[in-house]
Parts: C-alpha cells; sequence; structure tokens
C-alpha cells in the first residue's frame, strides 16, 4: 500500500488526501521521520485549503488525547489554516481546545475569544474561552467572558460558576456570594 500511496502522490503532488494516508501508514510502520516529514511538506503544500487542513486536523484531533505526534501535527495544520485565513472559526476553536489541553491557558484563552467573538452562540466555546482565562489568571476576562455567555445562555450552570469564581480574586465576594447562590435556583 505504501508504494501505491508514493507513485501516486509521485504523479499529483498536491493531493492531501493520498498524502495524509501515506503519512499515516508511515507512522503505523514506524518511520515517524518519514511521516514527520511529509506532514511539514503537506502544511506547507501549495493549494491546501484552510478547510482541508482544518479537515485533517481534525481527524488527527481526535487521536490528539492519546498521542502528542497527532497533537502535534494536528497543531501544525491548524496554524497553517490560521496562516492562509486568521479569522477561521473552527480552527480558531480547535488550536485553543489543543492549546488547553497542552496547558497554554492563556494561548487558548485569546484563541477561543477570537472564534467566540465571530459566533458568540457557541455554548461550549464560551464556557472554554472564560475556564482558559480564569486557569491563565486572566479573573476579570474570565468573569467578562462567562458574564457576556449568560445574556445569551442565562441558565447555564458552569458559567455561573466560571464568572463566581473569577470574582473572588478580584475581591468582589459580595457579587460571588451573589452569583454561588443563583446555583441553589438553577
Amino acid at each position: 500500500a505504501v508504494r501505491l500511496y508514493e507513485k501516486t502522490l509521485q504523479s499529483n503532488p498536491s493531493d492531501l488526501e493520498t498524502a495524509m494516508a501515506l503519512a499515516d501508514l508511515y507512522r503505523e510502520r514506524g518511520r515517524a521521520a518519514a511521516a514527520d516529514s511529509l506532514l511539514n511538506r503537506l502544511s506547507n503544500m501549495e493549494g491546501a485549503s484552510a478547510d482541508q487542513l482544518v479537515r485533517r486536523a481534525r481527524a488527527l484531533q481526535q487521536r490528539s488525547r492519546t498521542s502528542d505526534d497527532a497533537a502535534q501535527q494536528a497543531t501544525q495544520f491548524l496554524e497553517r489554516a490560521l496562516e492562509l485565513e486568521p479569522d477561521h472559526e473552527e480552527a480558531l476553536q480547535m488550536l485553543g481546545d489543543l492549546r488547553y489541553q497542552a496547558g497554554a491557558y492563556s494561548e487558548a484563552a485569546d484563541l477561543l475569544k477570537r472564534a467566540l467573538d465571530q459566533n458568540p452562540r457557541v455554548l461550549q466555546r464560551g464556557i472554554h474561552a472564560a475556564a482558559s482565562y480564569l486557569q491563565a489568571g486572566a479573573p476579570q476576562n474570565a468573569v467578562d467572558v462567562a458574564e457576556e455567555g449568560l445574556l445569551l445562555f442565562p441558565d447555564q450552570i458552569p458559567l455561573v460558576r466560571i464568572a463566581a469564581q473569577g470574582l473572588l480574586p478580584l475581591n468582589r465576594n459580595r457579587a460571588a456570594i451573589e452569583r454561588f447562590g443563583s446555583l441553589r435556583e438553577l
């Protein structure tokens, strides 16, 4: 199968799907260096659209929960997609999620907030952005994002909790107690 994919890719070097399948085969067969080289070439491939790169990153992200290599590869694709389309909503969301998983909370928060600004009606995005700001040590930003989310989704317990948790380090204890108290009503 490897030789067939290599021949196909030689005759059509812009065939992104074949190239990605070949990189997967290389990795499965212990040829990580060849896979990485091919993936690096792919992420810079002329003609690869941001949507194609995001689609492949999505498949890799499914594996990234168990593989650091997959997360790294997905990150490369998403970064390239954002070079092509800086406001690509799905690329911002996915890269933000990967940064959060890697513990880069500040960067995750900024990416997720950019995606949220494009479409504030995505509840999980708002929760993740607010939680990222809280983890990054930016409680005011966490409160702001949570409060904006609560305007759209008033009964969302995660947003209420994040808002309350963010108020405490800001010494807004009374407001935090009120927020925590509202959880009993929900």
